[in-house]
C-alpha cells in the first residue's frame, strides 16, 4: 500500500495521525471501550502500561534537561542532573529497542497472519520501528558526548534536541501502535 515511508502522511515524524487508507482498516473496537473489553487485562493492558513506562521515562528525561538547561552553574548539581538523565536515556534505549524487536520477530508476523487486512498498518508501524531505532541512535550518542567530563550547554542543548524528536517518534508511534494491535489482542 506505501512504498514512500517518507511522506507527511506515512512518516513517523511527520504525520499527526494514523493514514486514512490504515484507519478504515482499522478493527471496529474503539479505545473508550477497550478497559472494559472482556480479553483487555492480558496482553493489551500490558501492552498499554510498557508504553506509558516509555512515554513516562521520555517525560522524565526532558523534563530534567530542562531544569539542567535552565539551572545552576553548581557543578554538582549538573553531575547529578546528566548521571540522572544517563541512567533513564539507556534504560528509555534498552526498553523501547527490546519491546521492538519482540514486535517486529514475534507479534507483527502473528498479526498479520491473524488479520490480513491490517497488514499495511503493521508495515507502517515496522517502519516507525526503524525510524525509532535511528533516533534513538542519535539520542545514545548525544547521551554519552553529555557525559564526557567538561561537557557543556552546547552538548546538552544537542541532547535536548535529541531527546525531543525520540519523544515526538515515540509519541506518535505508541498512539498508532495501540490503534491497531490492541483491538488484534482483544478480538483474539
Amino acid at each position: 500500500m506505501f512504498t514512500d515511508f517518507s511522506s507527511p502522511l506515512v512518516s513517523v515524524k511527520l504525520r499527526d495521525e494514523l493514514p486514512i487508507p490504515i484507519k478504515k482498516s482499522l478493527l471496529n473496537i474503539e479505545r473508550a471501550q477497550w478497559a472494559h473489553h472482556p480479553k483487555y487485562h492480558g496482553k493489551a493492558e500490558f501492552f498499554i502500561h510498557y508504553h506509558e513506562g516509555l512515554l513516562n521515562t521520555s517525560s522524565y528525561i526532558l523534563n530534567t534537561l530542562v531544569e539542567l538547561l535552565n539551572g545552576s552553574n553548581d557543578p554538582a548539581l549538573h553531575e547529578t542532573k546528566l548521571k540522572e538523565i544517563y541512567r533513564a536515556g539507556m534504560s528509555l534505549i534498552n526498553n523501547a529497542e527490546h519491546h521492538h524487536k519482540i514486535e517486529d520477530h514475534l507479534y507483527f508476523p502473528e498479526f498479520k497472519r491473524l488479520e490480513p487486512k491490517l497488514g499495511a498498518g503493521i508495515d507502517l508501524l515496522e517502519n516507525d520501528h526503524l525510524a525509532l531505532s535511528a533516533a534513538l541512535g542519535q539520542f545514545s550518542i548525544s547521551l554519552n558526548q553529555s557525559m564526557i567530563p567538561g561537557s557543556s550547554y552546547s552538548a546538552w542543548g544537542l541532547l535536548y534536541q535529541s531527546a525531543i524528536d525520540v519523544d515526538r517518534i515515540l509519541n506518535r508511534h505508541l498512539n498508532d501502535e495501540e490503534e491497531i494491535i490492541i483491538p488484534i489482542f482483544l478480538r483474539h
